[in-house]
């Protein structure tokens, strides 16, 4: 009885620890990952066509598609019934793209919807951005099916300082985003790079 007892434990053990192991190899296996990737394609979303220092993404592995996008793309947003005709739509597809934040970094397949309202002026923008889309995301050797799903209440200034084409951008703000299980509520960030706009 007791070695019957000690196998269903050891089976268990073994079983959950398996899990456990298959789990967090994944690349978005946390909430900080999820926080991670959020502000990954945050940046991915305005950099531009070269990659400078660590961040953003390069021509070849990005294109953009200005208005081929509409609010139907986002009929499995948990933010699809705030879109209307106020809203800009694009579409950014990524085909072994490079994406990082910090210290993550991604290679990204897949095709990322994306809905603007903003205003602005030479230097100052305020905006609301709804981005969402499914990916093949790969961080470390390790692939995963990933839906990403977000909104973005930002304030960014761009300043080309040395009149080179490459901007330094400050965004401020909130975003609320669903990483497949995971949900990011960050209301107070801030994210400093550099780049080009990534309608260049």
């Amino acid at each position: 009885m007791k070695s019957f007892f000690f196998k269903k434990i050891l089976i268990f053990l073994f079983v959950f620890f398996l899990f456990m192991t298959m789990f967090s190899c994944q690349p978005i296996s946390s909430t900080q990952d999820a926080k991670n990737f959020s502000n990954a394609m945050i940046k991915a979303f305005f950099i531009g066509d070269e990659a400078y220092n660590k961040f953003g993404i390069s021509k070849s592995d990005k294109t953009v598609t200005p208005g081929t996008s509409n609010i139907s793309n986002f009929s499995n947003s948990h933010f699809g019934s705030e879109l209307n005709d106020y809203f800009t739509y694009t579409k950014i597809e990524f085909s072994n793209s490079e994406i990082s934040y910090e210290d993550a970094r991604y290679t990204v397949n897949g095709t990322l919807y994306c809905a603007v309202d903003s205003t602005f002026s030479s230097d100052h923008f305020e905006a609301t951005i709804i981005l969402y889309g499914s990916f093949e995301v790969t961080k470390d050797g390790k692939t995963q099916d990933v839906v990403f799903d977000a909104k973005y209440t930002l304030t960014f200034t761009v300043k080309d300082e040395d009149h080179d084409g490459v901007y330094d951008f400050n965004l401020s703000g909130s975003f609320l985003s669903y990483v497949n299980d995971f949900v990011v509520n960050d209301s107070s960030w801030s994210i400093t790079f550099s780049g080009k706009w990534f309608t260049s």
